[in-house]
């Protein structure tokens, strides 16, 4: 290894000897190497330097080894902790290290190329799950990214779904509005062809006569009322059913006895309560 490429070992031991001769054989094949007597001292190691790995033995003087290889794979879980010692050398002893958060174990003394072997595989180890959490954080950025994009698209076509309903009903209120115009155009051009043919027949009858056509009164048609002859709805609305009457012969024409009939256009034909009879003529008629 260059001494750009170091990769520290935190090696942790009460026993100067087999520390020593651990921390030789790490730099031997190109690691550098910190050293901590205790598990208090390991654990302030850790928090300083951040070793990837810690050459860990189970035998310290204050906190069991268990116990510090817990602690650190609670609170630093990326750091590999290679546990090492003369205990390991029946089943139970090596799953009690495995359960309490080893990766691995080594029994002492162990060769220098196994020791360096075991450093390295936990070291790839360590590499793998580094290059899995840099996916895993690239793929929660990406999945992130693409959760805002699908959250802006879905309120741009949001507010494009409010903006063409109320299109629509803007669209459909104006075809509204139309239909209704429509339909007062038609009403209007209905009743003033209506109007048109009563004003017509209004016009046409004071043009027949200039006077109330009662016997003998001399009221001014323009100031009479036009009248049905025969009284609406029986009668219709027509040259042949209205004449001018003055209000007072308007109102004579409704007495008992009375009756008043339009024999021709503009002749009328009065009958008194007595019998007797009395004919009319327009007293002017224009073409």
């Amino acid at each position: 290894m260059s001494t750009e490429s170091k990769i520290t070992v935190l090696n942790v031991d009460d026993l100067e000897a087999q520390r020593y001769v651990k921390t030789r054989d790490l730099k031997a094949v190109g690691f550098d190497v910190i050293e901590g007597k205790t598990g208090a001292e390991a654990l302030r190691l850790v928090e300083q330097y951040k070793p990837p790995v810690v050459l860990l033995d189970v035998q310290l003087p204050d906190i069991n080894g268990y116990e510090v290889c817990a602690f650190i794979k609670k609170k630093w879980p990326e750091v590999m902790v290679l546990q090492t010692s003369a205990t390991f050398v029946t089943s139970e002893a090596r799953v009690l290290g495995l359960n309490a958060g080893a990766d691995s174990y080594l029994v002492q003394p162990a060769e220098p190329l196994e020791l360096a072997a075991a450093i390295n595989a936990l070291l790839r180890i360590r590499s793998s799950e580094d290059a899995l959490r840099r996916l895993n954080a690239s793929l929660d950025m990406q999945v992130q990214a693409r959760t805002a994009e699908l959250t802006e698209a879905n309120q741009k076509l949001m507010e494009e779904s409010a903006q063409r309903q109320k299109a629509e009903a803007a669209l459909l209120q104006a075809q509204k509005m139309e239909a209704v115009g429509q339909l007062t155009g038609g009403l209007a051009h209905d009743f003033n062809n209506l109007l048109t043919a009563v004003v017509g027949n209004l016009d046409l009858i004071r043009a027949r006569t200039n006077r109330c056509c009662a016997p003998g009164c001399g009221a001014q048609a323009l100031t009479s009322e036009i009248d049905h002859t025969t009284p609406y709805p029986a009668g219709p609305t027509c040259e042949g059913n209205l004449g001018p009457l003055c209000k007072r012969h308007h109102h004579a024409k409704h007495a008992p006895g009375r009756h008043l009939q339009q024999t021709q256009p503009g002749i009328m034909r009065w009958t008194t309560p007595s019998g007797r009879t009395y004919t009319t003529h327009p007293t002017q008629y224009e073409e």
